[in-house]
């Protein structure tokens, strides 16, 4: 084999450089540069999360606040209630409207208790009638009590409370404005009672109005609120040719 020139032995060397720079350029830069783009939408996406989350964060601090001041708002409805209303507290009740209004109530009939809120839901319940209108039950039949229900003082979560409530139907006589003044001391209690089944007609004999009024009273088995009981037995009297003796104002 014939000796190169000076001149062949340089562009083969020329040649050898580009051969290098070309396998370079494909098998390392361009390589790394498909890395470095890769790398570039990863960090561009990594980055637009970590806006996102940033945003949620401020977001979770804006609830967390909220939430605060909603739990105190539950907290305030849930202490409304008392944690029982057993029969003699709703009688007692009867007749301080009766003293307030100056209605006169001659009969009481109470009404079957029924939960409005079990396990966390509230159980649909319109308050014209003693049955439940939920199209499926919440509890089984014949299923034990609760703790909140065994024990109506103590504190639980939410979630276990039991909402109770009982309507007691009056037979009632009194002037319009009784009436409403009746109604009215209802609205204004702070612990949770409604009316309804107003049912009335116009006595032209003596100016008045007589029928029937439905009460319920409310409450919130295992909501952390003691018992008081409301009764003076001093100012309750029971009359013996009427329901109730002298109204005394208090």
């Amino acid at each position: 084999m014939s000796s190169l020139t000076l001149g062949q032995k340089r562009v083969i060397l020329i040649l050898a450089g580009v051969l290098i720079l070309v396998c370079s350029y494909f098998l390392v830069f361009q390589k790394n540069m498909t890395r470095a783009s890769e790398l570039e939408q990863k960090t561009a996406s990594l980055n637009r999360e970590i806006d996102r989350l940033s945003e949620l964060q401020v977001q979770v601090n804006q609830m967390r606040a909220e939430a605060s001041s909603q739990q105190e708002l539950v907290n305030e409805f849930v202490y409304l209630f008392p944690c029982r209303v057993p029969q003699e507290s709703a009688i007692y009740n009867v007749y301080r409207m009766m003293v307030k209004s100056g209605i006169e109530v001659t009969s009481i009939a109470p009404g079957v208790e029924q939960d409005f809120l079990f396990e966390g839901k509230f159980i649909p319940f319109d308050g014209r009638t003693d049955v439940e209108t939920a199209s499926t039950p919440v509890r089984a039949e014949g299923a034990e009590l609760t703790e909140a229900e065994k024990n109506p003082e103590t504190r639980v979560s939410l979630h276990e409370m039991v909402g109770k409530t009982v309507g007691y139907e009056l037979q009632i006589t009194g002037t319009q404005k009784q009436i409403f003044k009746a109604i009215d001391w209802v609205a204004d209690r702070e612990s949770p009672t409604s009316v309804t089944n107003l049912s009335l007609s116009y006595d032209s004999s003596n100016g008045k109005l007589s029928g029937t009024m439905k009460i319920f009273f409310h409450a919130l088995n295992g909501n952390g609120t003691a018992y008081e009981d409301p009764i003076d037995l001093e100012d309750f009297q029971m009359g013996t040719d009427k329901l109730f003796g002298v109204l005394k104002e208090k």
